[in-house]
């Protein structure tokens, strides 16, 4: 699967149901399906381009839509979204069967890092209680991950 480049600070990570995998900047893909931190431009991205409302549940969790799907959201502990500086994200898939949320709250920010989270966290919706189709789901991924990027 190929995803859209996006860099949030020095790394990404992808999360899947089998486990969560950062991606340090400096490695160079191998491979057309596989991308790394290290095959985009130094430096953060250009910064939000738009505001995006939200309201967190009690968590810190929220839903925001990209223009494919819905995603779950949790944003770092005190990240001030009117000055925001670049962070790194973490793009969880959630299991054949799950939902995004499930995973998330789960998952991408289980409940012992939540205190300590230094991520910018998004799980990718449009597949609640299905299964991912790699190369058909792909721009449910991609979009959020382009949304998300516009609005922290």
């Amino acid at each position: 699967m190929r995803l859209a480049g996006v860099r949030f600070g020095a790394s990404f990570a992808f999360c899947f149901a089998v486990g969560c995998f950062l991606i340090a900047a400096g490695a160079r893909s191998q491979s057309s399906d596989l991308i790394f931190a290290g095959d985009f431009e130094p430096g953060p991205g250009p910064g939000p381009t738009q505001s995006c409302p939200f309201t967190a549940d009690a968590d810190g969790f929220f839903t925001l839509s990209s223009p494919n799907s819905d995603y779950v959201v949790r944003l770092p502990p005190g990240y001030d979204v009117v000055n925001p500086v670049p962070q790194r994200l973490l793009v969880a898939m959630h299991g054949c069967g799950d939902t995004a949320y499930n995973f998330a709250t789960s998952a991408a920010v289980p409940s012992a890092l939540r205190a300590s989270q230094n991520y910018i966290a998004i799980s990718i919706g449009g597949r609640d209680g299905l299964c991912w189709n790699v190369p058909g789901n792909a721009g449910l991924v991609s979009a959020a991950i382009t949304h998300v990027r516009s609005c922290f």
